[in-house]
């Protein structure tokens, strides 16, 4: 009888937890990847400055369709060494030409990009890549940017903004995206965004540079893309029961 109770009890937990109508908790990513890095000196050809450069890089899994798709998306059709390579010997060009403004007391300049699997999203099905590049080749300040690769497991393809939002209500999707900002920046309702700092008070449509996360759509924006650098890489959640009305 014990049992039974037990069976029937774990019976309704599981309808209920598959029946929420949520997104799900995905199975732990970053274990499909192993993670390496790649780091280089290169010293200017009068040697006047030398240039760091490190790259974290994920190795392409072995799987039918999903291995083309993120060498095309990450690494440009190549292979992650391949791509190491290239970029090396770019910015080995580059700090030849930076050599000729550097001072006579040395330069130090700096590239970094480093690739990673998220753990978490709102599907098992969906893998999210995010690429980190900081970079400071001269000038006042360095430059950071990021950016998230969703893909789906199953159909080795990109997952668009479409699947989560009909394209008629963008328009309804940007002003929730505003509302966000405001909460970000400290504003009350319907403030002007441009009093918190923003660059413009509406957004023209919704940034592609996102991802579906555990509680909702995360959007992303770098440096000067929407605020001044002084507000730094800005990222805000919208939470899946808002965004289900316009589905």
């Amino acid at each position: 009888m014990k049992h039974h109770r037990f069976c029937f009890i774990l019976l309704l937990s599981v309808l209920f937890f598959s029946c929420r109508g949520g997104p799900r908790n995905a199975p732990a990513s970053g274990a499909e990847f192993s993670s390496y890095t790649v780091k280089k000196t290169i010293t200017a050809p009068e040697k006047r400055g030398k240039l760091s450069v490190s790259l974290t890089l994920l190795a392409v899994p072995d799987r039918a369709g999903l291995s083309s798709l993120l060498r095309e998306i990450l690494y440009e059709g190549m292979d992650p060494d391949q791509y190491a390579n290239g970029l090396i010997a770019s910015l080995e060009k580059q700090a030849a030409g930076m050599d000729k403004n550097a001072d006579a007391s040395g330069q130090e300049w700096e590239y970094m990009e480093e690739f990673s699997a998220l753990g978490e999203t709102s599907d098992p099905d969906v893998l999210v890549i995010s690429r980190v590049r900081y970079y400071y080749l001269g000038g006042a300040n360095g430059m950071q940017e990021k950016k998230y690769f969703p893909v789906s497991r199953s159909r080795a393809a990109r997952v668009l903004l479409g699947e989560f939002v009909e394209p008629a209500k963008n328009g309804e999707l940007a002003v929730l995206i505003e509302d966000a900002l405001r909460r970000y920046a400290g504003l009350e309702p319907g403030a002007p965004l441009t009093e918190g700092g923003f660059f413009e008070n509406k957004l023209e449509k919704a940034p592609d540079n996102f991802y579906p996360a555990r509680d909702g759509l995360v959007f992303a924006w770098d440096f000067y893309e929407i605020a001044p650098r002084s507000m730094g890489p800005i990222e805000v959640t919208i939470p899946w029961e808002k965004l289900r009305p316009l589905r």
